[in-house]
């Protein structure tokens, strides 16, 4: 499911991103009446909102034919029973999408068989002639795996975000003052 890149390298890009588009906002932009405004616009845009799981889990087991080893070093058609275990998440914008295409901290990395889809983190496992209780065992440890996981980059996601603002309030406040300088210089010139 994940990309390879990190929570922290998206980051590095879109404040690199969030740079230019304060550059290159004209220095008679209404944006740049308001700092705090201007700042709190940029902040909602490139900002990742903290994921959490949210409600009850589902599950819905599943069979389908396959190719499998009889134990004998043969290749026998049977049938295999799965489990798909569906747990909803907020928040459920595009952003989540990115969020988990992304590996939390490089220093963390686990990797985890979930994927997004409509809502819900989903995984699927292979069922066994499981008890209540031992399919509920499972259950529990998939989405404990799956909390660790979300655990994991939320940090990076409120460390990203702390210095996102941090870099929102210096950029914002050079280009007012880059833009206050130039309409003096304008005024100036036209005396």
């Amino acid at each position: 499911m994940s990309s390879g890149r990190f929570v922290t390298d998206y980051y590095r890009d879109v404040i690199q991103e969030m740079q230019e588009e304060v550059t290159q906002t004209p220095d008679d932009s209404s944006r740049l009446n308001d700092q705090q405004q201007y700042e709190d616009y940029l902040f909602q845009k490139y900002a990742w909102p903290e994921v959490s799981l949210s409600g009850n889990a589902t599950t819905e087991p599943f069979s389908r034919k396959e190719e499998v080893d009889d134990g004998w070093g043969h290749r026998v058609v049977d049938t295999v029973h799965y489990l798909i275990i569906r747990q909803p998440v907020t928040p459920t914008d595009k952003r989540i999408s990115d969020i988990l295409s992304v590996n939390g901290s490089p220093h963390s990395y686990q990797n985890v068989d979930f994927e997004y889809k409509q809502g819900y983190l989903q995984q699927v496992i292979e069922a066994g002639d499981w008890s209540k209780e031992e399919k509920d065992r499972r259950v529990k440890g998939v989405i404990e795996k799956m909390l660790e996981e979300l655990r994991r980059r939320n940090v990076d996601i409120i460390s990203g975000n702390k210095e996102l603002k941090e870099e929102i309030s210096k950029i914002v406040a050079w280009k007012m003052q880059d833009a206050e300088k130039n309409r003096r210089i304008q005024e100036n010139l036209k005396k």
